[in-house]
């Protein structure tokens, strides 16, 4: 005779209910600048506030650019500051941001 365990299927059912139920304390933040002008919004989490928007400087804090690296094997093997942006096309900015590699 086959018994059939529904105690995992309960126990997973629970906690993904338990979790989807949790209410999160967001708010909206103020508004952040970067060295180039770009304003981003920011969204508050509980005590910390979160930038809700992907970077899209092209320049250190202390106005030095960060090189923009075109070339895809070059961004592999990078090991200075570099930024590239999605898919090499900048019409993406508004929509991704740049992508900054370890050491930007």
């Amino acid at each position: 005779m086959k018994r059939k365990f529904y105690l995992p299927f309960f126990l997973i059912a629970g906690v993904l209910l338990l979790f989807s139920s949790c209410a999160v304390n967001k708010t909206t933040g103020r508004k952040v600048k970067d060295i180039d002008g770009n304003e981003y919004k920011t969204v508050i989490i509980g005590e910390q506030e979160w930038m809700s928007e992907n970077l899209k400087t092209i320049k250190f804090n202390d106005g030095t650019s960060i090189p923009n690296v075109t070339d895809i094997n070059e961004w592999r093997h990078l090991n200075t500051p570099g930024y590239i942006w999605y898919e090499n096309d900048i019409s993406k900015k508004e929509i991704y941001g740049a992508l900054y590699n370890w050491f930007a």
